[in-house]
């Protein structure tokens, strides 16, 4: 990552006033008096190695041995992302309005955030509100819940895939509706990747019995190939399931199954029409609710408990207890714990620690993030320098400002 040499001051003001998003580098970090240490680059590599590789049905297969963890380690956020941007959302009128959310999709252009019971909104790369897409409704464009979105600039095209559907639905880059791509399929809970220029179009979803867990179709829903799978076979509309990587030759995501049982992280390869498997973990006799994750040069695996959180036990039955990190290349890793030595310090990973297709995308209530910055500033181990930087953010954010979206983009 490179230094860029900005004060403290010049930054606050660019993050407010300009509605432009900043860029907050690992060594910049420094700058603003996080506290950073060289031995972060090199953690992992004093770990003990907790996997194997192993070669299935021709396929090279990570494997983490959960025995084999004993290191517990505290990484920070530079680890996973190149760049990490703070972008104050417009709030020039009622339709631009956002709450909280992750569920975000960014482009070179265009951010467009999901947000449950509220029509879609999109806004520019700057945070300047667009528009709608769509409408909450029953009628043509418009839907109930949208669980995965595409945004595709450059055929002036966005894809919604709505919860327990048989269509996807296609507007412009102005919001309005253009029609709809019907699926051969109910999908209750998918992901997909639509390629403009083939015609094609790439499902995977929760599958339950006897429908296939993915498949490539062309625009008119007419299936092209397709693979079931009867051990992915969802047990229960409770499972998600988590889109890490779409392209036009692969998709790469993992089923989050809240009742425990084996599973991998998987890549579907479109032009073989092969699914496979990557990652997995080997818990032993007692396997627990968890998910599988792909960050760059890592695999990640959270493990999840009883919700014991009372400001979210209302929304979430169940929490993360534990994560694991696997180094792709040595296969060394560890327990860990995420630790945010940006933006003064502020907790971060506190809320959601969620990882998709960009990286960690969040939309951030103002109020919520007043209340971050409040809890390290009363910090009595907090640095000159960031203690300075949170009290000029502190003061230009009001709680009635839209959300503030904070992207960290991986590392590939």
């Amino acid at each position: 990552m490179k230094n860029i040499p900005i004060k403290q001051p010049a930054l606050c003001n660019k993050i407010m006033h300009s509605l432009v998003a900043f860029v907050l580098l690992s060594a910049f970090i420094t700058s603003c008096g996080v506290e950073n240490n060289d031995d972060n680059t090199k953690w992992l590599e004093k770990c003990s190695v907790i996997a194997i590789r192993t070669v299935v049905n021709g396929d090279t297969v990570i494997t983490c041995d959960m025995s084999s963890v004993k290191e517990s380690i505290r990484i920070p956020f530079s680890t996973f992302f190149d760049t990490l941007e703070v972008i104050k959302l417009d709030n020039s009128n009622e339709d631009a309005l956002v709450s909280e959310s992750n569920m975000i999709t960014v482009t070179d252009n265009y951010l467009g955030i999901n947000v449950e019971i509220s029509p879609y909104k999109l806004f520019t790369r700057q945070g300047k509100f667009i528009c709608r897409v769509g409408n909450i409704g029953q009628g043509p464009g418009e839907y109930k819940l949208i669980y995965s979105s595409q945004i595709d600039e450059a055929n002036n095209r966005i894809y919604l895939l709505p919860w327990t559907t048989k269509q996807l639905l296609v507007y412009d880059l102005k919001g309005d509706f253009v029609g709809k791509i019907p699926l051969p399929y109910l999908v209750h809970k998918g992901v997909f990747h639509v390629n403009h220029d083939e015609q094609k179009v790439t499902v995977t979803h929760l599958a339950f019995t006897g429908d296939p867990v993915v498949w490539i179709q062309d625009m008119k829903g007419n299936i092209l190939s397709e693979i079931k799978s009867p051990h992915m076979t969802a047990p229960g509309y409770s499972n998600e399931i988590n889109l890490y990587k779409g392209e036009n030759t692969a998709l790469t995501f993992s089923i989050h199954h809240y009742m425990p049982t084996v599973d991998s992280l998987y890549t579907y390869n479109t032009d073989n029409n092969r699914l496979i498997p990557l990652f997995t973990t080997d818990f032993g006799s007692e396997i627990p609710s968890h998910t599988l994750g792909d960050c760059g040069n890592y695999y990640l695996t959270d493990i999840y408990g009883p919700n014991t959180d009372p400001k979210t036990m209302h929304m979430y039955t169940g929490m993360v207890v534990k994560r694991i990190i696997v180094d792709k290349r040595t296969l060394r890793g560890a327990y860990y714990k995420m630790v945010n030595n940006e933006l003064g310090g502020i907790a971060l990973e506190s809320k959601r620690w969620f990882m998709n297709e960009y990286g960690y995308t969040v939309c951030w209530d103002p109020g919520d993030l007043l209340d971050l910055i409040e809890e390290r500033l009363a910090d009595p181990k907090i640095s000159t320098d960031n203690r300075e930087f949170l009290n000029v953010w502190k003061s230009e954010i009001s709680p009635d400002d839209n959300g503030y979206l904070i992207l960290g983009k991986k590392k590939e």
